[in-house]
């Protein structure tokens, strides 16, 4: 996008193409995790290699305090 806003070389332009980078730039990292926390939900198994589980708690609390609708 930046690279299109300067070859345009108008503000009009690079002002909307600095926002979507930005918003990118933002977005990235919480999407990363919603994904993470989905697929870990999902029964996907960590890495071979991860040191630590840090959501098993909170999984477990979440699974035991979940209210079965009746």
């Amino acid at each position: 996008m930046l690279r299109r806003a300067v070859h345009i070389g108008e503000l009009s332009t690079a002002l909307p193409a600095r926002a979507g980078v930005v918003f990118f730039m933002l977005m990235a990292p919480i999407s990363a995790d919603l994904l993470a926390k989905a697929a870990y939900s999902a029964g996907y198994r960590l890495w071979q290699g991860s040191l630590s589980d840090d959501l098993a708690e909170t999984v477990a609390r979440d699974k035991k305090n979940r209210i079965v609708a009746t």
